[in-house]
């Protein structure tokens, strides 16, 4: 029987049941728990001698630990990544 509209699935999955995505949860809650270790990151971001006042603001230093760890988990390269944080669900909720 043909219905007059459907109800409107979510914006963003809940969750996918596969084994890298346990994995990416896993590691987003011990990156939640340790906020230390987006401090050190951004230290090794930050310039030590001046700082500007021009240019874009970038990605967090927890979303470049983030992409860091996704970058070294699946081999990818630079452009890669970039390709698959932007195609990716899952790598988007990481």
């Amino acid at each position: 029987m043909r219905k007059t509209s459907k109800k409107q699935m979510p914006l963003m999955p809940q969750s996918f049941d596969h084994p890298r995505t346990a994995e990416l949860d896993a590691i987003s809650r011990v990156l939640d728990a340790c906020p230390n270790i987006a401090r050190l990151v951004m230290q090794d971001l930050s310039p030590t001698t001046t700082k500007r006042r021009a240019g874009a603001n970038g990605m967090t230093a927890e979303q470049v630990a983030r992409a860091a760890i996704v970058k070294q988990m699946f081999e990818f390269s630079y452009q890669d990544l970039a390709f698959h944080l932007s195609d990716s669900v899952s790598l988007r909720r990481f």
